[in-house]
């Protein structure tokens, strides 16, 4: 006897059942209860609250795959193992491989992930329509496409080949069903079986639901829907949300009729068993009826920017109901997919303390175990890389402290160590250049070098044992490098540590998951043990494998909110719902992939008699079935939400769902600021609340008030925070970290001038990236400086006259002394050997270039590398700012030259420049570039000489022009690229006594006929330099008090297009993008311009 019960939703189907139930079991009968899995633990809750224990135990709450169980249990046919998601994946790869030279649509399709992935859905989703490989063939034949003609005969060819290794050797879900209905026996005979929850049947259920309805006393199937054949049965309007259970009643008649079993008529069911208005409504409306009013406020349409303000928006209704007497189990947020929300949701529910159970299985791809296992199957694929090295180190090595990883990071980084060179022993300085290792490096070296053993050990024995292997011997090997790197014992460590901390379910997750993952390779090695594999295919198969893998966790209380996902979850006992993400798209779904037939394929499909199959319609139809049920799960209050904008700056727009609510009467509408206004109950939501209250002036106040004296520092922060990046400091605190002295360096000075957030983490924080092993600018700067200083000091006054030979000789000792004290020519590979050779070249023409101008000029270097400063004879260049704060700026100057001319002695300051940076006054304005003026300054007060002016002379050679290498002899040829940028005094006395043509060969001073400098000159009076230290002073006090003021802001420096950003190493702390505000260098087009502005504000008072 076939009985069909229907009834929309909380239209009293359950409690119908249940009464049905209650008489078999009266009457002496067995009952099978066939519900999905995810309902199971559900039903059978309601059942033994409902029954005695003597009736309960004649009832049996089954899904299909116990069901199928059962009967093998009672039959027989337990004797096959279940072939899983795992060994699937790997036997589909073999598979493939054994019939792909026999393939047509995919004969030029190589085996990745995706397409593994995509094969075994299909069959799944074939094989539930019945399509056999043999019935693929013939209905290949029905369909007109090519296209699906080939591949239909394709898969048909894969999925034979798929068969015939699992044939008497696993049993998947589908095949357990069709042995069910072989071996079934007598095993429902007598019995009344009761079906609900579900929503369809794929044709393998459906064929065990016709031998249970053949066989049984009764067949009670309970239907979401209230009538079978409704007017709107055809075309646009069949779709509705219980089209799916209109369909599958229909079926069942059918069968019915087919095989001679009498049918009852349906019985509808018309209980009404919502509470609140609002969820009544929302279903009357989604059922297609028109809805009355909502009076009493139970339906509510909330608006958040993003998914995150939804979240907490969600969050604060949440707590708000609790304390209004809710229990958080009365509680469920139900999305399209609850694995989108799993982290929004769990930073919004952490912030109140809200208990909730994600309903949703986790995935193990991210796991420690996990990216242990691909990384050193990378390294058997790509050989050694130190992104490998350093993932394998972090997670899988037993004894290694976060200290020496992280130092062995750094190592890596340093000498940019990779392939072969990791696999010889670690023998350089972990600081990088700078002569001979302290005993604490040495120490360092030593722990850095034991980990790379260890690990680099590991790795090699595991590539050795994956060649010419099977999948079970990568198997072996990969235990094997377990146990080298003692992985497990590390394990078994942090879930100790995670237990002593009080993080029971973190040391509960990292065992499912070290299970989950142990679980996969063990199956693996039963798939594979005598399969030849490539490690490149092991590899591909293993991530399928981890990706199909996941875990379930329990519940950990009895009161928690449930979040899960609409097609999944089954909630009960609801009386308060969140439908979140409800966006045109997303919620009710409507892009979904469609794996190796597309839609019109399907269609075509469905269209050559192929059934169970979902038109776009159907499709359709069984979203709408998603939102109705989600929007029906509470009894008395619904909530729907959605956001405007993604995280990534696109706009959303409500979906169907929310304009349905909207044209209810009386529905409630809310934005989720208004929320987080309304209700905040704990100083933490208060203060979230007076976050964004910036342009209510009355909320924060009242707030600000609440919150008490101890918000007090964290408020002002806030409210004084004019913009994103504005970082700020209490001047309190900024005193104490920076002094009333400040000591800088000119790179500090510029630094905090281009951006004083990168000056704050680097001088006030000491943030900064390990050193680079390599032969940087800044190196190939500190080699050309230490190999002109060291020539010209040791031939001094007479390098002019010194002859080519002599100078080339001392720059090769000079240039050995350096790398044996600075470098380490152990440190050095042969193509950083070569660098500096070719950088030795390039200084030996600076030093025959220099040796002419020298030999024509009146100034004559002093001094090489002078310090300035603390701890010199010459004290740094001084200024008091308003507060009291002393500035002093020290550094060293590359050289020093002088001149007596009468009775005044003339200095000069000169600075050796590898790249090439121009002078521009204009950057002097914006506190740029003003080194070499600074010291020149000191210096000059410090000896009471006369300052000449400064120049940055190049230290590299451009001789691109030449057919050949060049040699000093070939100066007229490149000399003119060597002319010095800078400014110098505009006393032609001193011009002379620097060119004595005054050709702009060697100064940027160029004298025209009638004895005037060209416009193109770059020269200043005593006057103007005396300007340029007044100007450099003020600088220097704004810099005191900006930064006692606490003022840190990420605000860079643009200089035209230039910005520092694109290479700061503290891009990722401030966050900025590319179209954040910045500040911009005043543009002054000549040097005239600089002047007049420096005497205008001079005028002002600056």
């Amino acid at each position: 006897m076939l009985k069909l019960l229907l009834g929309r939703a909380r239209s009293g189907k359950s409690a119908e059942l249940l009464a049905r139930v209650k008489q078999q079991v009266a009457a002496g009968r067995q009952v099978i209860y066939l519900v999905p899995e995810q309902a199971s633990y559900q039903t059978e809750s309601a059942l033994f609250s409902s029954l005695s224990r003597a009736e309960f135990s004649r009832v049996s709450v089954c899904s299909f795959t116990r069901l199928c169980a059962q009967i093998f249990a009672k039959n027989g046919g337990l004797a096959l193992p279940d072939l899983t998601d795992v060994g699937g994946a790997a036997l589909m790869s073999v598979s493939f491989d054994e019939v792909k030279d026999q393939l047509h649509y995919y004969d030029s399709q190589s085996m990745g992930e995706g397409f593994l992935s995509a094969l075994l859905s299909a069959r799944q989703e074939l094989y539930n329509l019945g399509l056999t490989p043999k019935l693929m063939e013939e209905t290949a034949q029905l369909v007109s496409a090519p296209a699906l003609q080939q591949k239909l005969g394709d898969l048909a060819a894969v999925y034979t080949a798929f068969d015939s290794l699992i044939d008497s050797a696993y049993a998947d879900e589908t095949e357990k069903l069709y042995r069910a209905v072989e071996r079934r026996g007598d095993f429902f005979a007598g019995k009344a079986v009761f079906v609900e929850e579900f929503t369809g049947f794929t044709k393998p259920q459906t064929d065990l639901l016709t031998a249970i309805l053949r066989d049984c006393d009764s067949l009670t199937v309970a239907l979401t829907c209230d009538e079978l054949y409704p007017r709107r049965a055809a075309g646009k309007d069949a779709l509705s949300p219980f089209w799916p259970a209109v369909q599958t009643g229909r079926r069942l008649l059918a069968v019915a009729r087919k095989w001679g079993v009498p049918a009852e008529k349906p019985k509808v069911m018309r209980a009404d068993g919502f509470v609140g208005d609002g969820p009544r409504q929302m279903e009357r409306a989604l059922a297609g009826h028109r809805p009355a009013a909502v009076r009493d406020g139970t339906l509510t349409v909330m608006s958040a920017a993003t998914v995150f303000e939804e979240c907490e928006a969600v969050a604060a209704k949440i707590a708000q109901l609790v304390r209004q007497g809710y229990r958080y189990r009365d509680i469920a947020v139900m999305a399209r997919s609850a694995q989108d929300y799993a982290v929004p949701i769990r930073q919004a529910f952490a912030a109140r303390d809200i208990p909730y159970f994600l309903d949703e299985n986790q995935q193990v791809y991210a796991k420690p175990t996990v990216t242990l296992c691909l990384h050193l199957l990378s390294c058997a694929v790509r050989g050694l890389t130190a992104e490998d090295i350093c993932a394998i180190a972090r997670e899988g090595v037993l004894g290694a402290t976060e200290e020496t990883i992280c130092d062995f990071e750094d190592y890596l980084y340093t000498w940019d160590l990779r392939g072969s060179a990791l696999k010889e022993p670690f023998t350089r300085s972990p600081g990088g250049f700078g002569g001979q290792m302290t005993a604490a490096e040495k120490q360092q070296l030593a722990r850095i070098e034991a980990l790379r053993a260890q690990v680099v050990g590991a790795v090699q024995t595991f590539a050795g044992a994956c060649r010419r292997a099977t999948g079970g011997d990568i198997v072996k090997a990969l235990f094997a490098a377990f146990g080298a790197l003692g992985t497990g014992e590390l394990g078994q460590q942090k879930i100790e540590q995670l237990e002593e901390l009080g993080e029971t379910q973190l040391a509960d997750d990292f065992v499912a998951q070290w299970d989950a993952v142990m679980g996969v390779l063990d199956e693996l090695y039963l798939t594979l043990r005598r399969t030849p594999m490539s490690v490149e295919r092991f590899l591909e198969v293993l991530r399928l494998s981890l990706q199909k893998c996941d875990f379930g966790t329990l519940p950990r209380s009895l009161d928690e909110v449930l979040v899960g996902s609409a097609d999944k979850t089954r909630p009960a006992g609801i009386r308060v719902c969140f439908v979140v993400g409800a966006v045109f798209g997303s919620f009710p779904l409507q892009e979904k992939d469609t794996g190796l037939l597309s839609q019109k394929e399907k269609n075509a499909l469905v269209a050559a008699g192929v059934d169970f199959l979902p038109d776009t319609e159907q499709d359709i139809s069984i979203e709408l079935g998603h939102c109705y049920s989600a929007a029906t799960a509470p009894a008395e209050v619904l909530y729907i939400s959605y956001y405007t904008g993604s995280l990534a700056g696109e706009e959303s727009r409500p979906s169907e769902l929310v304009e349905t609510a909207r044209r209810i009467p009386g529905a409630g509408a809310a934005t989720a600021r208004q929320v987080l206004q309304e209700t905040p109950h704990s100083p933490h939501t208060a203060f979230m609340a007076l976050c964004q209250s910036a342009d209510q002036p009355a909320v924060q106040a009242a707030l600000q008030q609440a919150l008490g004296p101890g918000y007090t520092g964290r408020i002002d922060r806030v409210l004084g925070a004019p913009q994103q990046f504005s970082f700020h400091l209490d001047p309190a605190e900024s005193r104490l970290l920076f002094g009333s002295r400040l000591g800088l360096s000119p790179t500090g000075l510029e630094q905090f001038e281009n951006c004083r957030f990168s000056f704050f983490l680097r001088r006030g924080l000491h943030i900064a990236p390990p050193p680079k092993g390599e032969i940087s600018p800044l190196e190939t700067g500190s080699f050309i400086h230490y190999l002109l200083e060291q020539v010209l000091s040791r031939f001094g006054r007479g390098f002019p006259a010194a002859g080519t030979d002599e100078i080339a000789a001392c720059a090769r000792q000079v240039a050995d002394e350096y790398v044996a004290q600075s470098l380490g020519r152990e440190n050095l590979t042969a193509r950083q050997q070569y660098l500096l050779q070719k950088i030795q070249k390039n200084t030996l023409l600076l030093l025959g270039h220099l040796q002419k101008e020298l030999a024509q000029s009146l100034f004559f270097p002093q001094g090489f590398e002078v310090p300035i400063g603390a701890g010199s004879d010459i004290p740094p260049l001084r200024v008091s700012a308003g507060d009291g704060t002393v500035v002093e700026v020290s550094g060293t100057v590359d050289r020093v030259d002088s001149c007596q001319l009468d009775d005044r002695e003339y200095l000069r300051v000169i600075d050796y420049k590898s790249g090439g940076k121009a002078f521009a006054l204009e950057d002097v304005y914006s506190g740029l570039n003003m080194q070499m003026l600074i010291y020149l300054f000191a210096l000059c007060e410090h000896s009471g000489q006369q300052p000449a002016g400064v120049l940055y002379m190049p230290a590299s050679v451009d001789y691109t022009s030449l057919e050949r290498e060049p040699s000093p002899k070939d100066d007229q040829l490149f000399g003119s690229t060597l002319q010095q940028k800078g400014l110098v005094l505009s006393d032609p006395a001193v011009i002379t006594a620097m060119e004595r043509e005054v050709a702009g060969r060697y100064i940027p001073v160029t004298a025209k006929k009638d004895g005037s400098f060209s416009q193109y000159s770059r020269t200043a009076s005593a006057e103007e330099f005396s300007l340029i230290r007044g100007h450099i002073e003020h600088t220097l006090r704004q810099l005191a008090d900006t930064l006692h003021r606490g003022d840190i802001a990420a605000l860079p420096l643009r200089h035209g297009q230039f910005l520092l950003c694109d290479y700061c190493d503290y891009r990722r702390v401030c966050m900025r993008e590319d179209d954040d505000p910045a500040r911009s260098c005043p543009k002054i087009k000549t040097d005239k311009l600089f002047f007049e502005r420096l005497r205008e504000e001079e005028t002002d008072g600056r």
